[in-house]
């Protein structure tokens, strides 16, 4: 019987876990020193950093996403979901203008 051709055999390759940087980045929070695990688009973050009372990192002010922990992440996230929870219902009504009368010019 013929022995297996090592060429043909599965390369064993090491995986990791998803959605995680293997850098050893930090969260971009003044003042927190640990690792990032999820990044945000610095746009979509400026609306509510007054009322979460953060500040960014002076060095990492010019970037477009911003690193998070996991802890800073949750708490955007409730403030986020809650302010978005509310603005549904803020906005309930029609959403066009409404429309105007025609004027029937041809009774006249």
């Amino acid at each position: 019987m013929p022995s297996k051709n090592p060429k043909h055999q599965k390369k064993i390759t090491q995986t990791k876990p998803m959605g995680i940087k293997s850098s050893k980045e930090t969260c971009y929070v003044s003042g927190c020193t640990l690792q990032a695990t999820h990044h945000i688009a610095q746009s979509n973050l400026e609306g509510h950093l007054s009322k979460l009372t953060w500040k960014l990192k002076q060095s990492n002010k010019k970037t477009r996403k911003v690193a998070l922990c996991k802890k800073h992440n949750k708490d955007y996230k409730k403030l986020k979901d809650k302010n978005e929870k509310y603005s549904k219902f803020r906005d309930f009504g029609p959403k066009r203008p409404p429309k105007r009368e025609k004027s029937h010019n041809y009774m006249e």
